[in-house]
């Protein structure tokens, strides 16, 4: 994947959230910087320092892994030599508490960043901004 373009790189690598998030949240640990800053739906904000933090929500008994996702209208963009922002659709369902499939729209930002000692690339931000609508209806 290292001879790849960032932008290849960097989708796969959303790409590869999501795939473990349908798994585990601690599968998804590994993609992220130590200093990683999460900003999520009803105004949670997790990092490493937050309460709860982003290892206790991933790995909590209350996380539920996504059963489908699909990601549209992605657009990766370079920042400097070790940098790149991606920004998608994205809709995923996954059960609610009462076992019912839910779903889940949003617009979602990540910004990788590559280690400077292990040459890894990492996720250092994301956030999710849900919405009911896609623009076509409201147009």
């Amino acid at each position: 994947m290292e001879d790849a373009p960032v932008t290849e790189v960097i989708a796969r690598l959303e790409d590869q959230t999501w795939k473990v998030l349908s798994n585990s949240g601690k599968d998804f640990l590994p993609f992220l910087s130590s200093d990683c800053m999460m900003a999520m739906p009803y105004g949670m904000q997790l990092s490493a320092v937050s309460l709860p933090n982003i290892e206790e929500v991933m790995t909590s008994d209350a996380f539920v892994p996504w059963k489908s996702y699909r990601m549209d209208d992605v657009v990766v963009t370079p920042v400097g030599s070790g940098g790149a922002v991606i920004n998608y659709r994205v809709k995923a369902t996954r059960p609610d508490p009462e076992g019912r499939e839910s779903t889940f729209r949003a617009l979602v930002a990540s910004v990788w960043r590559k280690d400077s000692k292990s040459g890894a690339w990492q996720m250092c931000f994301h956030q999710q901004t849900p919405y009911d609508h896609t623009p076509e209806d409201l147009i």
